[in-house]
């Protein structure tokens, strides 16, 4: 029986010969591709369908009609045979669950970083959904300034996440890597930092993991644009939502007093990682992560301090607004965006925006590099 096929973001209508009309929903459908041969054709080409206990076949009318079939509906369905795609380089990072490696596209020769998630260690039906969620996430969010999830492949062993690749690496190693940081740079980071959290709240998004080794950095010169990955600990925003969860001393207070949170939480992250980029040392700095947490949850900052000394005064007040310990009392990301920071004179006017100006109070990070490790890696 020979069909007419339509492709939509979510699925595909298809049409009999008789002009009935069915709607095949794709997400979370695996694809398959396979040749057959016949009688009146030596050669034909098609694709399989499988969602639960149901395969659906389909064929197409030439081996390029089905490469084309295939290049379309890799960016919906989850595919298989990943390494007649991708080639394995190198590792980049590791997880919890598996490891990030840098991955060749066959037919592209493009870089990719892929997640590669061990099947093994989703035995529970907790570790399943952070994996179902992440992936959902990340489908619905599309933002320059927001790690792209291309494709998804699954074997007997992994679940393939294929993401955009940041040359760059994340701001935790430009941060030690570089001596200084320009306050004018770190303003501009900021203000950009929080148009990506009121797009991704926009969205009813929390990520909940905001920290430097989160935001890829994209350029070698400047921390100005970047990044933001990994939603493996993102929600979806509820009244409700109480669950424990981030990194210590970026954790909003709400969270570890295990009260109920919103999106403000993102809020508190940002701030943290303001600070740093400020004054070159952490707001919660300490040996263990036990103390680091117990000063996280205190939210003590002496604002007065000497790491804070050579900061403008409207910098300061940025900083202590946004690291409020109350919510209510936190500004959301849009209302921070119209803080008086980013309209300070001398970084606003382009006249006075000069070399000389925009290394002005740059923050020096040699002692911040020798401690990352054990304050940013718990």
């Amino acid at each position: 029986m020979e069909v007419e096929m339509f492709l939509t973001k979510s699925g595909f209508y298809y049409f009999s010969d008789q002009g009935t009309i069915f709607f095949a929903y794709l997400k979370w459908c695996l694809l398959e591709t396979f040749t057959e041969e016949s009688g009146k054709n030596p050669l034909m080409f098609g694709f399989s369908l499988k969602k639960s206990e149901a395969t659906y076949d389909f064929f197409t009318t030439s081996e390029a009609e089905l490469i084309s079939w295939v290049n379309h509906l890799s960016f919906i369905v989850t595919m298989s045979n990943f390494d007649e795609y991708y080639i394995t380089l190198k590792n980049i990072d590791s997880g919890q669950f598996g490891n990030v490696d840098l991955c060749l596209e066959i037919d592209t020769k493009l870089n990719f970083a892929v997640k590669k998630i061990k099947k093994a260690q989703l035995s529970t039906p907790k570790s399943q959904n952070l994996v179902f969620n992440e992936i959902k996430i990340q489908k619905k969010l599309d933002h320059p300034s927001i790690v792209q999830l291309f494709k998804i492949f699954e074997d007997s062993e992994f679940v393939y996440l294929v993401m955009e690749y940041v040359e760059e690496g994340n701001l935790l190693k430009r941060i030690i890597r570089q001596p200084e940081i320009a306050q004018f740079e770190v303003m501009v980071f900021t203000r950009n930092m929080l148009e990506v959290v009121s797009y991704m709240h926009s969205k009813g998004i929390i990520h909940r993991d905001l920290k430097p080794e989160n935001i890829l950095v994209t350029s070698k010169d400047s921390i100005c644009t970047f990044k933001v990955a990994d939603f493996g600990l993102s929600c979806y925003v509820s009244q409700h939502e109480s669950t424990c969860t981030g990194s210590p001393g970026y954790i909003a207070p709400e969270i570890l007093r295990g009260s109920p949170y919103n999106s403000k939480v993102d809020i508190f992250s940002v701030g943290v990682t303001v600070f740093i980029l400020l004054t070159g040392c952490a707001p919660f700095g300490a040996t263990y992560p036990e103390e680091i947490l117990r000063k996280n949850l205190k939210c003590e900052i002496q604002y007065n301090s000497l790491q804070l000394r050579n900061i403008s005064m409207v910098a300061r007040k940025f900083l202590m607004k946004i690291l409020k310990a109350d919510p209510e009392l936190r500004p959301s990301a849009e209302e921070m965006l119209n803080n008086e920071w980013f309209r300070e004179r001398k970084f606003s006017d382009p006249e006075t925006t000069s070399t000389t100006l925009r290394n002005e109070a740059a923050r020096d990070f040699s002692n911040f590099g020798r401690v990352a490790d054990r304050y940013l890696r718990h």
